[in-house]
């Protein structure tokens, strides 16, 4: 009698125990659905981690000099407008022909294009921004003989351009990236200017460095076919 008794309060002992283990291993277990929401918000929060660690920088900041483009030639000799209503030609008379022979007008030098942009990061790979651009042609009409300048002819461009910048290409160090923009150039002359449309294109660029950083690109408009600079990112 005494070993069913034995018996029995082992048995009880053993499902009082296992009673008591099972709540707390049936607390550790979740559902399908618990784990589902679980695992969504570790990943949001994953992401916007690297969200926000990649829109870090907020401001760009850049300074370009570029190499003459076909476009800025035709601008600023003046063959996109009316070159006649500027430069009235008159049938030259026998002073003019004589001024040839005592003067002549040196080469015309080009100012190399000059831009200073600033854009703003919208997405990590989107930033929109405006440029301004100024570039000019130059030249001086000299005595022959004394080489003393009589007086100087010049061509002047500004432009400004809304632009989008796309960054298909990021890394840490290197970026790879086009751009599009559209806006206004006018040209001054003779005291005179015009104001037309233009545009400029990025068709590739390389930006290497972090918050301060260089590049270098190809593309077309105002500000030139191949352009390297400077900028600064915060």
């Amino acid at each position: 009698m005494k070993a069913y008794r034995n018996i029995i309060v082992l048995l009880l002992a053993t499902l009082f125990a296992g009673g008591a283990i099972a709540p707390k291993a049936q607390a550790q277990e979740l559902s399908p659905e618990e784990a589902y929401q679980r695992t969504s918000y570790i990943v949001v929060q994953e992401q916007e981690h690297r969200e926000g660690d990649t829109l870090r920088w907020r401001h760009n900041i850049r300074l370009t000099l570029g190499s003459p483009s076909y476009i800025q030639n035709v601008f600023l000799d003046g063959i996109m407008d009316d070159s006649n209503e500027i430069r009235p030609q008159e049938m030259p008379t026998a002073s003019d022909k004589l001024a040839e022979y005592r003067y002549y007008t040196t080469p015309t030098y080009m100012v190399t294009p000059i831009s200073l942009e600033y854009n703003h990061y919208v997405k990590k790979w989107l930033s929109i921004g405006g440029k301004a651009t100024f570039t000019a042609l130059y030249n001086e009409v000299r005595n022959i003989a004394t080489e003393e300048r009589l007086y100087a002819n010049g061509s002047y461009g500004v432009g400004l351009i809304l632009n989008l910048r796309f960054e298909y290409m990021r890394r840490e160090y290197v970026q790879l990236y086009s751009a599009v923009g559209l806006g206004l150039a006018a040209r001054f002359e003779y005291n005179r200017g015009i104001l037309t449309p233009m545009y400029d294109f990025t068709y590739f660029g390389i930006a290497v460095g972090k918050g301060f950083y260089g590049f270098a690109e190809i593309g077309a408009g105002l500000s030139g076919c191949a352009r390297a600079g400077i900028g600064f990112r915060f």
